[in-house]
């Protein structure tokens, strides 16, 4: 059973910051432990094992951490490993902790247990904070290193552990806590490797609505994009709640993410007259760039709601080089021809803009000649 002290957490830019807190699982001891902001803020009730394939074939134990309601809260694993470089080695013992989404979550050191560096020299408080830091940086050149590109060729022996036989390398030194290459570097492979894509799929095996909604929640961007890439069209279309939260993901304040909202819809979700007036409410006082994504996006749409194409011809005058296009584009794709909206675009004939002039008359043309093939048929 777990401890039902909570992980105190401070907030930063990129991810918290770090602290030292006296809480563990399974007792009641102290033990150092180095956290980020969590996706779901849910107290931990019980644990789950997962036996799963890790680094080199081998298995080990992945503990799913759950609320009291069964919700997943986080994941972690019991790391005991050897560090070695030039046949000279020291255990490495660590649990690592994942948040639901794969995104690296913290650092614990079981009872007695210290990180070292070189000659065995114990962390400093600031360089737990450091290695915290880069565990957080799922995008650190480590990925692309070899475990024997950390350190030059050895000229002589000096009897050290971790950068053992030489300086570490300098395109390595800002990515590693300095003294401890190979600690750091076993750490982040471990927290990116295949216990990462074990977790994500535990966690979608789980996926309901309303966990989706928390994990929109969450106040980390990548939390965010990995709810949207992961929302189901059925539920979308079902559930208002999770339609809601994702259109008001469509806002300026972050263009890359409004976009991602956007995508998560698809043809069947767009069949819905609540889904394209909110659509066309985030429209209204967006940048044009994005007004151009939202439109477009209604291309997929199988219909057009009534209100939004109404709304569309009252302003169309106000619309602008691509925009304008796209607008017209919109409409000939939906077959927009009735009489209200004719009118609107007849009166863009008598524009001073040219450009406007002639997009209007193509339109109307259009319209025309599709009534006629209609007749003949």
């Amino acid at each position: 059973m777990f401890s039902k002290d909570k992980i105190i957490i401070l907030s930063g830019f990129l991810i918290s910051m770090i602290l030292v807190v006296g809480i563990s699982y399974g007792q009641n001891k102290e033990k150092t432990r180095y956290f980020v902001q969590p996706t779901v803020p849910l107290e931990a009730f019980t644990q789950k094992p997962f036996i799963i394939e890790v680094e080199n074939e081998q298995t080990d134990t992945l503990f799913q951490v759950l609320s009291k309601d069964g919700i997943p809260v986080s994941y972690y694993r019991k790391i005991i490993t050897e560090v070695c470089f030039d046949d000279k080695c020291r255990l490495l013992k660590a649990n690592i902790f994942w948040n639901i989404t794969g995104r690296y979550l913290g650092v614990e050191l079981p009872d007695n247990e210290f990180l070292s560096k070189t000659d065995h020299e114990p962390f400093t408080l600031a360089e737990y904070n450091r290695l915290n830091l880069l565990l957080a940086d799922s995008l650190l050149p480590l990925g692309t290193l070899r475990y024997e590109d950390l350190v030059p060729p050895p000229t002589y022996a000096i009897g050290k552990f971790d950068a053992v036989t030489g300086a570490t390398s300098k395109d390595v030194l800002e990515y590693v806590v300095q003294g401890a290459v190979y600690t750091t570097y076993t750490l982040w492979h471990t927290v990116y490797g295949n216990t990462q894509r074990e977790i994500m799929k535990l966690t979608e095996q789980a996926l309901t609505p309303d966990l989706l909604i928390e994990i929109l929640n969450s106040p980390d961007v990548g939390d965010q994009y990995w709810a949207l890439k992961r929302t189901n069209q059925d539920v979308l279309v079902a559930n208002k709640k999770l339609r809601s939260k994702v259109v008001a993901l469509i806002d300026e304040s972050d263009y890359s993410l409004a976009e991602a909202a956007i995508d998560a819809f698809e043809a069947k979700s767009l069949n819905s007259d609540f889904v394209q007036n909110h659509f066309y409410s985030k429209f209204e006082n967006s940048s044009y760039t994005l007004k151009k994504s939202i439109v477009q996006k209604l291309y997929d749409a199988p219909r057009l709601s009534p209100n939004v194409k109404l709304e569309l011809a009252k302003q169309i005058g106000q619309f602008n080089g691509g925009l304008l296009v796209d607008v017209f584009t919109l409409f000939t794709k939906h077959r927009v021809k009735d009489k209200a909206t004719l009118s609107m675009i007849s009166e863009l004939l008598k524009d001073d803009n040219h450009f406007k002039a002639t997009q209007a008359a193509k339109y109307l043309n259009s319209v025309k000649k599709d009534n006629s093939s209609s007749k003949i048929n």
